[in-house]
This record gives structure tokens, C-alpha cells and sequence, in this order.
């Protein structure tokens, strides 16, 4: 079953490539991707389209991120379009390895110029217009969102039998007030070590599906996310390289390579928070009321350490 799925997958990939005029000798299926299937085609092109369990509005998002935004360190945009129901995009490969390959082979000197990089690529991101936005996608108004937010969690951890006092007292006490500042800007939103690429030289940037326009400090949830365990976020095949001492210096680069992205009175409960949100929903998606318990049972010490310190 899984070869003819195998199969009929690459004969899609050329109909698709057929139908762009680009031809080919070899198409071969990459083992990274999560939200989307990834093909190379003779190490010149990636082929994206949509997986079966994926939303199709995120390759949607990603091709419009390629046709209105163009910077000289990601791929050039080939093509996309629709060939049998399904939803492709075309960008040049780029012949370098992502960073989660290469890390610990790096000396410290090498690691923070590559970071200095990084949040150059980062900055230019955050110039960049959000007008290719579906408007689900811009959060104008950060605490209007972060109360939506926990009115649903309550809800969902109400209705599993779960206690929420300390949500509700979060909500009515501090929200507010911690996420009364913002800071809008065009946020990439996906800037972990496996969507970097790095040629000895340069660094590149990929995948553009999670992009949002928010407050720029939510730029840092999903890098945080990577340093707490740094095999997480990669695939499989990179997983043997990581060693967490390797991370230790990248949030401190980070902070003085660009401060604005931490010049937030509240920056560090504004990131427990995030990561807070984000967890509960992987709990939520795998079932695993255990992790949630856990979560839970950490929020009430950030609460109970708010009501002590603020």
C-alpha cells in the first residue's frame, strides 16, 4: 500500500513538472517536511503539495508569502498552481544544509556570526508588508487575542474535568496587564534550526507557512520552544547530531544581536505564556491528559509566583 502510494505520488509530480515544461531525470521524496509533502527534483527544484492530514490554507499561505515577498536569501519562486484537486508550489533547492546538520561541528566564533545572520534575515522579515495576509492571520490587537485564547482553554480543560482556577485568575488579574504592550510586525514564526540553511558562507531561510502579522516578541515562542530540547523540532536523521550544550549560547546572541524582539517589560511571562498555549494544544491533539495535568500544575506556580512578585 505504501509503495503505490509512493508511486502514485511521483506521477503526480510529474504531471506537475510536465505541466510547468521542467524537465527532469530524478524526483526523489524528502524525509523532512511536516506540514507539507517535499520533493526534490534533480537537486535544482523543490516540489511542495499538500499532505492528506494537512489544511490546504497553509501552502496557500506559503505561495503567497513567495509572490509578494522577495528577499535574496530565500528560494526563488518558481511556480504553483493546481493540477487534480491538489495544490503545488515550485522553489529552487538550495544547496546547503540546515543547521540542526552542521551545528555541533561549528566553533563558537562560527555559531554567532551564523546568528548575527540569522536575526539580519529575521529583521528583513519583519519590514516586510502583511497585506498578503488573510486577515485570520493578523493579530492587530494581542490581548483581544491572548483573552480569546484562554476563554477557549478554560472552556476545553473545563469540559475534560480539569481545575482552571488559576487560568481564570491569570486572565482577570495579569493578562492584561502583561500583554498590554505590542510591537506589529510581519513575524516569521517557524525559526528553528531545521529551517535554516547554511552554505559555509551564507544563510537561507525556508519554509514561509506559519507566518503571522503579531507582536514581534511571538518570534521568539518557537526558537525558546527549540533551545528547551533542541531534538524536538528536527527530523529524524538529524536527531544523532544534537547535543543541548551546543544551544547554550544562542538565546544570549540572540538578545544582543536584536534587542527589540526582548525590550518588553514583561518578556519573560509573555513567553511562558506562549509556550504555555501552544503545549496545551499538542495535549489536546495527542490526548495526553497526563502532559496536560503537567502543564497545569507548572501554570499554578507561575501564578502563584505572579501574585507573590507583581
Amino acid at each position: 500500500m505504501k509503495m503505490c502510494y509512493i508511486v502514485f505520488m511521483e506521477k503526480l509530480i510529474e504531471k506537475i513538472l510536465d505541466k510547468e515544461n521542467i524537465s527532469f531525470k530524478k524526483i526523489t521524496k524528502s524525509t523532512s517536511g511536516y506540514t507539507n509533502l517535499v520533493f526534490y527534483v534533480d537537486n535544482i527544484y523543490v516540489v511542495k503539495i499538500i499532505a492528506p492530514y494537512t489544511k490546504p490554507e497553509k501552502l496557500k499561505k506559503e505561495i503567497s508569502f513567495y509572490k509578494n515577498i522577495k528577499l535574496n536569501y530565500m528560494p526563488k519562486y518558481i511556480a504553483s498552481g493546481n493540477i487534480d484537486g491538489v495544490d503545488y508550489l515550485i522553489i529552487e533547492k538550495i544547496k546547503a544544509k540546515s543547521l540542526y546538520e552542521i551545528w555541533h561541528k561549528l566553533d563558537n566564533r562560527r555559531r554567532q556570526n551564523i546568528i548575527f545572520k540569522i536575526t539580519n534575515i529575521l529583521k528583513q522579515i519583519h519590514k516586510q508588508s502583511p497585506s498578503f495576509l488573510e486577515s485570520k492571520y493578523i493579530i492587530s490587537n494581542l490581548k483581544d487575542k491572548m483573552n480569546k485564547s484562554f476563554n477557549l482553554n478554560i472552556s476545553i480543560l473545563d469540559r475534560k474535568g480539569f481545575d482552571v482556577t488559576y487560568l481564570k485568575t491569570f486572565q482577570q488579574q495579569y493578562l492584561n496587564k502583561i500583554f498590554e504592550e505590542q510591537k506589529l510586525r510581519l513575524v516569521y514564526n517557524d525559526a528553528h534550526f531545521d529551517n535554516f540553511l547554511y552554505d559555509g558562507e551564507n544563510v537561507f531561510i525556508i519554509d514561509f507557512d506559519r507566518v503571522l502579522y503579531t507582536s514581534i516578541d511571538y518570534e521568539l515562542m518557537v526558537i525558546k520552544l527549540m533551545l528547551e530540547d533542541p531534538a524536538k523540532l528536527t527530523s529524524y536523521k538529524n536527531q544523532k547530531f544534537i547535543k543541548k550544550d551546543d544551544y547554550n549560547n544562542v538565546w544570549s546572541d540572540l538578545q544582543n544581536f536584536y534587542p527589540e524582539m526582548f525590550d518588553f517589560k514583561y518578556i519573560n511571562e509573555r513567553l511562558y505564556v506562549y509556550l504555555f498555549i501552544y503545549k496545551l494544544g499538542q495535549g489536546y491533539e495527542s490526548n495526553d491528559n497526563e502532559k496536560i495535568k503537567e502543564l497545569l500544575f507548572n501554570f499554578e506556580i507561575f501564578v502563584d509566583d505572579l501574585l507573590m512578585h507583581m
